[in-house]
Order: C-alpha cells, then structure tokens, then sequence
C-alpha cells in the first residue's frame, strides 16, 4: 500500500476545518440573537436610571438640580440604546416577537426621556415663588402644642433649634 503524505495530511485537515465552520456558523445565531435582546433591554434600563437617579440622587444639590448634566446624556444614551436594538433585530430579519420587544423598548425609552425632559425644561419652572408672606416670618410666635407622642410643648423650648411645622389637613 502505498500513501502519499500529502493525501494523509489533507483530508483531516478539511474535515476539522469543515467541522469548525459548521459549528461556527451554529453558535452565531444563538449570539447574535442574544446581542440583539441584550441592547433592547438595555436601552430602557439605561434611561430609567438616567431619570430615576435624577430625582434620587442629584436633585438634592442646587447645582445638579438647575443643570441635569449627567442624567440628560444618561436618558439620551438610553435611547440610542434602543435604537441601536431597534435596527438589529429588523437588520438581522429576526422573529416577530424580537422585532416586538425592539419597539416597545424603543417606545418606552422615548417615552421616560420625553417624560424627563418635560419635567425638567417646563414642570420644575411652574413652582410658585415664595410669598412674602411664608419668607417673612424671622421669630416664631409664642405657642403651646402637643407632639406625636401627646406631650406638651413650648415654642420657646426650640429657640436655637431648626424647626418645621407641619399641619395636616383637617387636623388643627
């Protein structure tokens, strides 16, 4: 019998590479599909915590408060997101249900940014100014009350104390 070292070496040679490509091409699609769902989640997910953190985190400094400079990128970032899941899952042709929740993703990080900037840009500047009535009081007057737990108290008892009155509605 006679082999030629070339004929051995060939042919294992195809069948791997031939092996290898056809599990490649497998393992695509579960990846791409997974690619696809993981930027249609995650564009929402991005926008709610631009907006949501906002209103947690840095809306209790007046300086993040006036300028959302963080969160305005943050709710923008979002939406690209998910537009970016958006164009994958109808670039790709893939199931309806993908292309569905490509949609609703995208429709609702539009909806929370538009939500957002509405507050921002028009809602927080509707706010009353203060009266003169409610910024022109220096002392506090002289009163005897009850606290949560039913014992008496005087004002002059809070002198040098912050203090913040607080009538509930139908309760005075």
């Amino acid at each position: 019998m006679h082999f030629h070292k070339e004929n051995t070496t060939i042919r294992p040679a195809k069948i791997i590479t031939s092996v290898l490509t056809e599990q490649s091409k497998n393992h695509t699609a579960p990846r791409q599909a997974k690619r696809t769902l993981s930027w249609v989640i995650a564009g929402p997910i991005v926008t709610f915590v631009g907006a949501i953190s906002y209103f947690l985190v840095f809306a209790q400094s007046p300086t993040l408060r006036d300028i959302p400079w963080l969160n305005i990128p943050l709710v923008l970032v979002g939406c690209a997101i998910s537009i970016r899941g958006l164009v994958n899952a109808f670039q790709q042709r893939k199931r309806w249900i993908q292309c569905l929740f490509s949609v609703t993703g995208l429709l609702l990080s539009i909806g929370l940014t538009g939500l957002f900037l509405t507050y921002i840009g028009y809602l927080s500047y509707q706010m009353p100014a203060p009266s003169k009535s409610s910024t022109g009081i220096n002392t506090l007057p002289q009163f005897t009350s009850t606290d949560q737990s039913g014992s008496i108290f005087n004002s002059t008892d809070l002198v040098g104390s912050n203090l913040i009155l607080v009538f509930y509605r139908g309760h005075w």
